[in-house]
């Protein structure tokens, strides 16, 4: 018994000796900047782990012999012993792929293949619903090899971020395309801005099973889309190597594909790496960039998980990465780094369309006021040492550092948001503060409105304009009742003295468009009525995309412009008119799907533009006269369609149409969608024929199809990174 124990506590020393966790870092051996989620296995066995975003790592080493397998997407693969794990250099490989693949050979394409049929029933987004909690990390820092110039900056960045933000949320999901993500804790280095809140969720890119897949362009609204080398004829535009095959266990496996476009395929396509599970070919891991790196150069990881219980597996850690060479510090670029662990998953529990709305995102007024103990609870990723050296910093400026640092945040916040904070109640719309148009001239219009401090059932919205060309004062007022929150039953009232263009329909302009820039028409306004209103409102949404409306309006006009109408029922004829009243009854649908918004600050910004956009509006109305009523009806339609092809690009379809039954004036008819200034095309308007005046047409019926083709870049692709037109 004692010879045994004598074994047992040798045995236990050597296993101690020998047992140890080393860390390291992998590093890129030409540049010597971190590779992030490079792949470290122990040699002949089943062990591994993979480096974080920063290349640092921590295995357990039980044998001072064991070889140490070290390889990532771009690099060549090593075997290293346990001297050398402290810091590893990893050489670039020359080329990703083999310059020629035999197609019917390749054994990578046949397994491509069943991953593609098998994406229906491993697409988390087939499920008919599912929720989450989700822990997002994101950093703001630069390049810190590269700062010697600026050696106050170097030295700051060598142990810090500039900014670290970190939220906590939880996020629901139903069946085709509704989402709406809740953020109950927020906390960003040395600001209570919720700016890095907002951007972190929709920046993150979920799941990697779409025909595309969409990242951030240069603006907020500015989406690039990619062809997935696992959507539907992807086989035909991409080329793929087998590079590996894990071994997991006996009857169990990982083939790790390697893929980038066709050289000669006219696609804006990806280059990377996939690990996909044998036997159901899902996804367990993915790194994937653009194969044409611009100006805005964009990266992604992402590993995937077995739902315990379930075959489903499901995205649990993603990473995201830009480097921002068009936007700079001291000189150096920028780099924005998003990391979301998702956590406590639920297939199981039933969502309903009642539990969503067009907001995709939404920021809790409390999610800033967090304390330390919430984040100990709710913290899924601990920090690291430069994000608590960057919450130290933030925390120790002096008080005139932390108000510019807040100034510049929050005028970002601001700007993205259109939306600035007066008190704690009451904000200020920058929608068209600097608005101007060619009548009158520039026009800046003060919108102050209450916000769900002030009450989530009503809400008090007031503006105020002055045109410095026609020297008149503009205002309006309205109230907002929010009635029934389950069916968004809002009613309004509201008194408007502006002007309005004749002959124009307004849901065409100063409704969210398909394509943004259509805007631009509202600067060549040059002819408008004086206009006095009042209006009462009902809008709610009986199905998740739909939403109706029924209004009620009087209201006087008074044309600016050398214009008189003859009223049929006056004798004599020769009498004119040149003012106009008239009531009118509103019905209105529209169904926009897969239209989202999400919140920026006090404001929301629209981050998915609906694609079939269809609007119907019927009025039957009344022009009231001395000599009694003329009663006509207006019949207003427009679609918009978004058709995305992985080779030709994107085509816009937009028809618009109407028609009038009744005698009435110029400005109840409908001008022609010209686009031409009176100064000549200037600027190319979308959805307008730019040959034809603004003015130049009238009618009591039209109909209009404009169709909008982008190339984008698959017809040139620019070596150059800082000219790329489309």
């Amino acid at each position: 018994m004692r010879k045994i124990l004598g074994l047992f506590f040798v045995v236990f020393s050597f296993y101690k000796i020998y047992s140890q966790n080393i860390s390291g870092q992998i590093l890129d051996e030409k540049t010597k900047e971190p590779i992030p989620f490079a792949s470290i296995s122990i040699k002949n066995t089943q062990k591994g782990i993979t480096a974080d975003e920063f290349g640092k790592f921590t295995i357990a080493v039980t044998n001072k012999s064991n070889l140490f397998i070290v390889n990532s997407l771009g690099y060549e693969t090593q075997i290293i012993s346990v001297l050398k794990l402290n810091q590893i250099f990893l050489k670039p490989k020359e080329n990703l792929l083999n310059e020629v693949i035999v197609r019917f050979t390749n054994p990578a394409v046949r397994i491509i293949n069943e991953a593609i049929k098998n994406k229906p029933q491993n697409d988390p987004e087939n499920l008919p619903y599912f929720q989450y909690k989700v822990y997002h990390k994101s950093n703001v820092s630069a390049k810190i090899d590269s700062l010697n110039n600026n050696k106050k900056l170097g030295k700051l960045l060598q142990n810090s971020d500039l900014y670290v933000n970190e939220s906590v949320g939880t996020r629901k999901y139903l069946s085709p395309n509704l989402y709406k993500e809740v953020i109950i804790g927020a906390k960003t280095s040395g600001t209570k801005s919720t700016l890095f809140t907002s951007l972190s969720p929709l920046l993150q890119q979920f799941g990697f099973y779409r025909d595309f897949i969409t990242f951030q362009g240069r603006g907020i609204q500015e989406m690039v889309n990619l062809l997935s080398p696992l959507s539907n004829g992807a086989l035909n535009k991409y080329d793929y190597n087998l590079a590996d095959t894990l071994i997991n266990f006996i009857g169990d496996s990982t083939f790790i594909v390697e893929f980038e476009p066709i050289k000669k395929a006219k696609i804006n396509g990806m280059k990377g790496v996939l690990y996909l599970h044998s036997g159901d070919y899902a996804i367990q891991y993915v790194e994937a960039e653009p194969a044409e790196i611009g100006s805005l150069h964009f990266k992604l990881t992402q590993s995937y998980e077995l739902i315990p219980k379930t075959t489903r597996w499901f995205p649990v850690d993603l990473f995201a990465e830009w480097k921002l060479s068009e936007f700079k510090i001291g000189g150096q670029s920028l780099r924005f780094k998003i990391r979301s662990i998702i956590t406590d998953i639920d297939i199981n529990a039933p969502l309903f369309p009642s539990d969503f709305d067009e907001k995709s995102l939404v920021i809790n007024q409390d999610a800033v006021y967090q304390n330390d103990n919430f984040w100990k609870l709710n913290r899924a990723d601990s920090l690291t040492f430069r994000e608590k050296n960057t919450y130290e910093y933030h925390k120790n400026l002096s008080v005139a550092k932390k108000i510019k640092q807040n100034a510049v945040l929050n005028a970002s916040e601001w700007y993205a948001s259109g939306m600035i904070p007066l008190s704690k109640k009451l904000d200020l719309s920058i929608q068209n503060l600097f608005d101007a148009n060619v009548y009158e001239g520039f026009r800046p219009t003060f919108n102050v409105l209450s916000n769900d401090n002030f009450s989530k059932f009503l809400r008090i919205d007031g503006k105020l304009g002055y045109g410095f060309v026609d020297k008149a004062v503009k205002y309006e007022g309205r109230l907002r009742f929010n009635l029934y929150e389950k069916y968004k039953a809002k009613l309004s009232f509201s008194y408007r003295n502006d002007i309005s263009e004749p002959a124009n329909v307004q849901y065409f302009i100063w409704n969210n468009p398909q394509i943004p820039y259509e805007l631009i028409r509202t600067f060549q306004i040059a002819r408008a009525d004086s206009l006095s209103q009042w209006k009462a409102e009902l809008n709610f949404r009986p199905f998740k995309h739909t939403t109706l409306s029924v209004s009620v309006l009087d209201e006087f006009r008074n044309p600016t412009y050398a214009y008189k109408f003859h009223n049929p029922m006056l004798d004599p004829k020769n009498e004119m008119m040149d003012q106009f009243h008239a009531s009118e009854i509103g019905l209105g649908i529209r169904y926009a799907f897969g239209e989202a918004f999400s919140q920026i600050g006090r404001g929301a910004i629209i981050t998915s533009i609906p694609s079939p956009t269809i609007l119907v509006n019927l009025i039957n109305g009344q022009l009231h006269f001395p000599e009694g009523d003329l009663g006509y009806t207006k019949l207003n339609t427009k679609i918009e369609y978004n058709l995305k092809t992985p080779s030709l690009g994107d085509t816009y379809i937009n028809f618009t149409a109407g028609k009038i039954w009744g005698n009435v004036p110029y400005p109840y008819l409908y001008n022609g969608r010209g686009g031409k200034a009176d100064q000549g095309n200037l600027i190319w308007v979308a959805n307008h024929f730019n040959t034809m005046g603004l003015y130049e047409f009238v009618s009591d019926q039209y109909a209009n199809l404009f169709l909008t083709h982008s190339f984008g870049r698959l017809l040139f692709k620019p070596k150059s990174k800082w000219f790329q037109p489309d």
